[in-house]
């Protein structure tokens, strides 16, 4: 076998590997199943195309992103590497080619999105491939706790099982220690070699601004720019007032995001790329897969929703190895825009069940029923009619369909049909059609018979949807191409946009809705945006911030970044002391004193509560006594701040839109004061504002609710006492009165 080095400069024109891509490479064509974490701009690409050519058969690349597969493919093909797509974008005709030229053995890379992987028709194909490497690039969309979760990741692993045989490698920039480990158990990676090549980009130097005005402050910072610059922004709106703030001031403007139509995208993204614009303000839509060697400056102008985010957007800037600029400009207020953001992804449960009720009544179905037609209509009409902003009614119908509620898409609700009855016809179509084509068709042949008279069946649309597993948009494609090739006859087929509700429905406290998970990925976005904010405050160095984010420690500083060079910065020798004196404090007493009790106790307090407690005994009291209390206060503040940058175990907070989602989730109450780390009586005391929504049999699973229902016949006027006492005293008074006001409402 030819060495890598041929292959590097054969292909892509390269004397040489950068760091720690030929060892990764190496790993792969020795048939280990390989995990790579890479900073932006590393050459991730590389360490799997190289050994998809170097291996024999059709290597698969899972890729998130269809505009980055399409860049990827073209690039391949004008290197002479046969190299294909598949993904939405295709027609059934473009799919049938691909796929005869995979059974021909005609293709070296096939870049597939996460969602083809659940057609089981088109593993049925690659099952029949010789695929010596899988590789999943964006890796980290695979965990939940990633920064950038898409539930098709989850199942790449089918694909090992159908291709046991095959190689894994998988990729990302930006993956914490425990997204490192999710990545390996959720691929089941046997025995994989990780590689770790540093996040540390030297050449980058971080600056974060704290500013009243930032668009007078973008002015300045992109005066006389030598080179580019990317300005991210938070939001559509936010980028197009920044865009018309700056066209008339500065020359080669352009914006992008994902609002605007492709066409349009494209000659931004273009103009961008070859110069003729030198600056371009957008949304995070803009730059994955973009390789431009001179952005001097990536400008943030609103905070991000992690530090996964800033890193990889930042990281877009000095790909020329050349010192550039990685920008934060700050404001308090800047945490209100992705709060605003949290809150419409992660719905309230009193929305969620508006939405579910409403869709159900417009169907006149009644609990316990399943409905007989479809809700005709789509996000925007329900948004519409409750009041409700598109954006949150959208996440609302999202997570109402990945519990699989409901199905929605374009489609009538039935038509009448009639199959043409030339067979041999209806045959050579199906062979030749798209697999999707062919699930709607046999679910359409099961339910239809041919036949040589002029009788038309009834159909049902969403009786096929719940009995075949068929999704709405396929149906919507699969009957358009039916009709266009004669292959069935449509009476009264009027396509519009539809939501099929696939489930009986149920009362509001048994909605088939993992609540908790929802509760837990909002808490969890919570901590991300806090630790975002926690790098705009901290004076600690930036760059060693990010890293210890990754996992990688650094004793020294960087010394440019804007909390080495600011005038409140603090020596990391001095935080270090600090945090040992801290340390020696908890082991001499076992105890977790606030900042203030700390500060007494290491200052050297003559306080009374100090002689009291006998503090004044302690090797370590007094032991601060030359520290002045702005550095310890400084130093106290950034020693937390890190240390919730490795929270193990998260609690919930207790508000009454958690607990809602908590009780929904079926907890019971020694459950729920675990998850919140509360005290009983706090969560009793909210517990009884939430009757309405709590079944009793869930909440109190150790007491005999039946039991209590007939003493209470029996007796209306129970006290809450004597049925504790009944009870045999297994909960207690407070609880008791909360399991009678249950009952009782």
């Amino acid at each position: 076998m030819d060495s890598p080095l041929l292959y590097l400069n054969k292909f892509f024109s390269y004397d040489e590997f950068r760091l720690g891509q030929l060892e990764i490479i190496e790993s792969i064509i020795a048939g280990n199943d390989t995990m790579a974490i890479m900073p932006t701009g590393g050459g991730k690409s590389i360490c799997y195309q190289i050994p998809a050519l170097m291996l024999q058969g059709t290597t698969i690349v899972i890729s998130p992103l269809i505009s980055l597969m399409k860049d990827q493919v073209d690039t391949l093909n004008a290197k002479k590497i046969p190299a294909a797509f598949i993904n939405s974008t295709l027609s059934n005709d473009d799919l049938n080619i691909i796929i005869n030229h995979l059974k021909k053995d005609k293709i070296k890379m096939l870049y597939l999105a996460p969602e083809r992987i659940e057609s089981k028709a088109f593993i049925d194909v690659l099952k029949y491939l010789n695929v010596p490497l899988i590789a999943i690039d964006e890796a980290h969309c695979i965990s939940e706790w990633g920064h950038d979760f898409r539930p098709a990741y989850r199942k790449v692993h089918i694909l090992k099982e159908y291709l046991p045989n095959s190689i894994v490698a998988a990729f990302t920039a930006t993956a914490t220690e425990d997204v490192q480990e999710d990545i390996v158990y959720s691929l089941k990676l046997k025995r994989a070699n990780v590689f770790v090549k540093g996040f540390d980009r030297p050449n980058l130097n971080y600056i974060v601004k704290e500013v009243d005005n930032k668009n007078e402050e973008i002015l300045k910072m992109t005066k006389d720019l030598d080179g580019s610059a990317i300005i991210y922004a938070g939001s559509r709106k936010r980028v197009e007032q920044t865009y018309n703030f700056l066209k008339g001031k500065i020359n080669g403007v352009s914006y992008y995001h994902a609002g605007l139509n492709e066409k349009f995208r494209q000659i931004q993204q273009d103009r961008f790329l070859k110069n003729e614009s030198n600056i371009i303000v957008a949304t995070n839509a803009f730059g994955m897969g973009i390789d431009k060697s001179d952005v001097r400056k990536v400008i943030h102008i609103d905070l991000t929703s992690t530090l996964e985010s800033y890193y990889q957007e930042s990281g877009r800037a000095g790909r020329d190895k050349k010192k550039a600029e990685c920008i934060m400009l700050y404001h308090t207020s800047d945490r209100g825009l992705q709060d605003y953001f949290i809150q419409l992804t992660y719905p309230k449960y009193d929305d969620i069940l508006k939405v579910y009720n409403f869709l159900y009544d417009k169907t006149n179905t009644k609990i316990g029923e399943t409905a007989s037609k479809g809700f005709e209509g789509n996000q925007n009409d329900i948004a519409f009619a409750l009041k409700m902003p598109n954006y949150l009614t959208q996440n609302i119908l999202s997570l109402l369909e990945k519990n699989n509620i409901i199905s929605s898409g374009k489609a009538s609700n039935w038509a009448y049909i009639k199959i043409n009855t030339d067979r041999n016809r209806v045959k050579e179509y199906f062979e030749l059609t798209s697999e999707e084509n062919k699930s709607v068709l046999e679910a359409f042949l099961r339910n239809v018979r041919i036949s040589n008279s002029n009788d038309y069946t009834i159909v049902y649309f969403d009786e096929l949807i719940r009995k075949y597993n068929l999704n709405k948009e396929h149906i919507d494609k699969a009957v358009n191409s039916f009709i266009y090739n004669d292959i069935i006859y449509f009476r009264g087929y009027k396509p519009k946009e539809a939501i099929s509700l696939l489930m009986p429905r149920y009362n509001n406290r048994d909605i088939p809705i993992n609540f908790e998970s929802l509760l837990k990925r909002k808490e969890f976005s919570i901590d991300k945006l806090n630790q975002v904010e926690q790098y705009a405050k901290t004076n600690l160095c930036k760059r060693n911030f990010l890293l210890a984010y990754f996992g990688e420690e650094r004793e020294d500083t960087c010394g440019r970044c804007s909390s080495c060079t600011g005038s409140k910065s603090i020596n990391n020798e001095m935080i270090s002391y600090i945090k040992n004196m801290i340390s020696s404090l908890y082991k001499e007493t076992r105890k977790e004193f606030n900042k203030s009790q700390s500060w007494k106790i290491l200052s050297g307090s003559k306080a009374q509560e100090i002689y009291i407690n006998n503090f004044d005994q302690l090797s370590s009291y007094g032991s601060l006594i030359d520290v002045s209390k702005a550095e310890f206060d400084k130093s106290w503040n950034e020693i937390h701040s890190l240390e919730k940058l490795k929270i193990e175990k998260h609690n919930y907070s207790t508000n009454l839109d958690n607990l809602k989602l908590l009780v929904s989730s079926k907890k019971s109450l020694k459950e729920i004061i675990t998850l919140t780390n509360s005290n009983k009586t706090t969560i009793i005391n909210n517990l009884l504002s939430l009757v309405k929504y709590i079944d009793a049999e869930t909440l109190f699973n150790e007491v005999d609710v039946k039991k209590v229902k007939r003493l209470l016949k029996e007796n209306p006027n129970l006290s809450s006492r004597d049925l504790q006492f009944l009870l045999g005293n297994k909960i207690d008074f407070n609880e008791t009165k909360l399991l009678l006001k249950i009952i009782t409402s």
